[in-house]
């Protein structure tokens, strides 16, 4: 579902949005076409710690506070919360089979938006690269046919490609030399996620294994254990390109199908591969989870955020839904404790009242 269709972007101005239309117009021809131009206001980082480490590593500042969905509750926010997370959709951004990145698009309207007003500090955007049932029709067909996946939980799904092929992962990692050319020097754009091993979500390690259809879906495609974990390998390859904006990558204790035809759950592939991002990425992998609640998940979650703990920071959290959060403010005050820098609303703003809001977000911005 094209964003512009779903999303009205309610920060932009009439004459704003007509200069910023006019100035991608203008770039169409270009094959790395430029996001809306630099203002003053986006020169000045959120502290001086971060100035520092931007300077000496020549990577942006990590994203730190709580951080909201971009849409059009955006602008009631704004003078509370300075960092937002962009959905974007491969289909949308590639829709030509090995093309340029299409404009505008939603990364191009949430540059746009955040760069109005100069009464608030600038805001940091997070790209929630959707790949999986999202990614273009041409690249679900890449190695052999797409086959289809259900989550239980939610009841989304769709039709997936062949992630794990050769082809799949030359397509994706196409496109990240694309999406880097034109936005990692962009200031705003602090954070990518990793996202070619994903199917429903854009969480790499989930296989929906309780579905009922999944191990012979995947089996059927190809899929082998051997291949899907190369898979995770790559795509954190691939994110190599963006060298000054930091690439996320969502853990869970990885999951697996079997040449039984059985679902697995196998967390030593999960820490093996935060071990494996922070090698080749370095302090531009955020180690993330997109699923925190209070009290916390147990078991192998335990043993996983021990894990994180241990590789250190930069590390990010998104909450539950509303339905499986538990304790909202509990919930991030356990994440601050916990270290991280950063924690996405995945139960929504509206959850917390405006003195919680200032609260949480200050503590998370100082670090504490």
């Amino acid at each position: 579902m094209p964003y512009l269709r779903k999303v009205g972007i309610v920060l932009v101005c009439a004459v704003v949005a007509a200069v910023a239309l006019v100035a991608v117009r203008a770039h169409k021809s270009d094959r790395h076409a430029a996001p809306p131009a630099t203002t003053a206001t986006t020169a000045t980082t959120a502290t001086s710690t971060q100035a520092t480490e931007q300077r000496d590593t020549g990577i942006k500042p990590t994203i730190r506070g709580l951080v909201e969905q971009f849409d059009d509750r955006t602008a009631e926010l704004t003078n509370t919360l300075h960092s937002f997370v962009v959905s974007a959709y491969w289909s949308d951004l590639q829709p030509e089979a090995g093309g340029p990145i299409a404009h505008p698009n939603a990364i191009d309207d949430a540059i746009a938006a955040v760069r109005t007003g100069s009464e608030r500090k600038p805001s940091r955007l997070k790209v929630r690269i959707f790949a999986g049932i999202y990614a273009p029709e041409w690249a679900k067909t890449l190695g052999g046919a797409p086959f289809t996946i259900q989550d239980p939980a939610s009841g989304r799904g769709g039709t997936v490609g062949r992630f794990w092929t050769s082809e799949f992962g030359d397509a994706y990692a196409a496109l990240q030399r694309e999406l880097a050319a034109t936005y990692d020097d962009v200031p705003e754009i602090a954070e990518v996620t990793v996202s070619r091993c994903t199917t429903v979500f854009a969480e790499p390690f989930l296989r929906q294994i309780t579905y009922s259809g999944a191990p012979d879906a995947y089996l059927d495609a190809g899929y082998t254990r051997a291949a899907d974990e190369r898979c995770q390998r790559e795509e954190i390859d691939a994110h190599d390109v963006w060298k000054r904006t930091r690439s996320g990558l969502a853990l869970n204790p990885y999951q697996f199908v079997g040449p039984e035809r059985r679902g697995y759950v196998d967390g030593d592939v999960t820490t093996a591969m935060m071990r494996y991002c922070r090698d080749t990425l370095g302090p531009r992998c955020v180690l993330e989870n997109n699923s925190i609640r209070w009290p916390p998940q147990g078991q192998r979650y335990t043993a996983m955020y021990t894990a994180m703990k241990d590789f250190g920071p930069p590390i990010s959290f998104q909450t539950a839904a509303a339905a499986r959060i538990g304790d909202p403010v509990e919930t991030v005050r356990w994440a601050i404790r916990f270290g991280a820098g950063a924690v996405e609303l995945g139960a929504r703003a509206n959850a917390y009242s405006h003195a919680q809001l200032v609260d949480l977000d200050a503590a998370l911005t100082a670090g504490n």
